[in-house]
């Protein structure tokens, strides 16, 4: 298993800067992503929101391929709704 954090906020997929996730990886398919958040300070956000997100979750597959990754709706990868491109120091 492998822990990432959210450094940007995406209200539609369910996760803010900061929130922690751990990588599962299952059988068959593509690896999956679970996202809680435990804790909202529930203060307004920088798109002037304040929403309590607290036990949110959000759940995707990850494509991952060298320094790109996909966030999925589906185990194989053909519906991926956010792309993350690597950047290196």
């Amino acid at each position: 298993d492998s822990m990432v954090m959210c450094t940007k906020n995406n209200f539609e997929a369910g996760y803010v800067n900061g929130t922690l996730a751990r990588v599962i990886r299952f059988e068959e398919g593509l690896p999956v992503i679970a996202i809680k958040t435990v804790y909202d300070n529930n203060e307004v956000d920088c798109s002037g929101n304040q929403i309590d997100q607290t036990d949110e979750a959000l759940i995707a597959f990850i494509n991952h391929d060298g320094n790109q990754m996909q966030w999925c709706a589906d185990p194989d990868g053909n519906e991926c709704f956010m792309n993350f491109n690597r950047v290196l120091p």
